[in-house]
């Protein structure tokens, strides 16, 4: 039900996130090591997306999972709400690394059309 909901509104949480994100990118000093850890990021979870989806639960995926999903979208919004607040860059890093947790193993599950356990 939950996975229904947040396939369906991808596009929102996509575009919110991102432009919240680059708002604080702006308002604050961004470093080149920031963009390394979101590479890193990046690349960890289409591999453990890919691992979880593919490998262990044979084309679906866990509703604990999902749950994790959404508790990443929440702490990318704390550490995002932080960032304005103290205007400190990693809080924005931390936003940032915790919104691709959650966006890109999301928009992998939404193309990919998987469904929950």
């Amino acid at each position: 039900m939950i996975l229904k909901f947040l396939k369906r509104y991808i596009n929102y949480f996509v575009i919110t996130l991102t432009c919240l994100n680059l708002l604080s990118c702006c308002l604050n000093k961004f470093y080149i090591e920031y963009l390394i850890d979101f590479l890193v990021f990046s690349f960890a979870s289409i591999l453990f997306t890919f691992l979880e989806v593919k490998i262990l639960h044979k084309g679906f995926i866990s509703d604990k999972s999902v749950g994790i999903l959404c508790f990443s979208f929440v702490i990318s919004l704390i550490f995002l709400i932080l960032s304005f607040i103290y205007k400190d860059p990693g809080y924005t890093n931390l936003s940032i690394s915790a919104a691709t947790a959650f966006l890109i193993p999301l928009i992998i599950i939404k193309h990919i059309d998987i469904n929950e356990d």
